[in-house]
């Protein structure tokens, strides 16, 4: 099986379009491990809306083309221009974007797939420690973090396991 570690960013209406997102990822996997998410200022776009972040991982048994895909999908119903050449510097209801991906029989992911950016970062190394993931990268998460209620569960404040029990249940763990 293979999952892929996606991060997932909002500054239009972020606090309703994450969890729309998570909404969309649960279309696509029937467990979601969430980080914190995090609430952050905007980089590399001149903009006076703050970001949330979160990395997730699901498990999706496609291709990463194929994931890639779905992920556009899920950008352009929530309003964002994908034709725009600009889009990568304008304010977005949706961006997700795959990080990596792991198979079930690896244990760890080298340090040269991570992403570098402050806002993403954080999250995927506080999603390794809760996954037990090893990792020699160090946390610091300087970011404010952001409590949601999501299917009648908070999210936000730390990692959590999220599992769809069914179309419309949702469990924790």
């Amino acid at each position: 099986m293979t999952y892929y570690f996606i991060s997932l960013g909002t500054n239009i209406q972020p606090e309703q379009n994450i969890l729309k997102m998570m909404d969309a990822l649960f279309e696509l996997s029937p467990t979601i491990d969430a980080s914190s998410i995090l609430k952050t200022a905007p980089v590399g776009l001149d903009s006076n809306h703050y970001f949330l972040n979160v990395v997730v991982r699901i498990f999706y048994s496609g291709t990463a083309s194929e994931l890639k895909k779905q992920l556009v999908r899920v950008e352009e119903n929530l309003g964002r221009d994908r034709s725009d050449p600009n889009s990568k510097w304008k304010d977005r209801p949706a961006d997700l974007d795959i990080l990596f991906s792991m198979t079930d029989r690896q244990q760890k992911v080298d340090s040269t797939q991570l992403p570098t950016e402050s806002y993403v970062l954080p999250s995927v190394i506080e999603l390794f420690r809760f996954l037990d993931i090893p990792t020699k990268e160090s946390l610091s998460i300087k970011q404010e973090q952001i409590a949601l209620t999501y299917k009648n569960k908070t999210i936000g404040q730390q990692p959590i396991r999220l599992q769809r029990s069914s179309r419309s249940a949702l469990a924790t763990s």
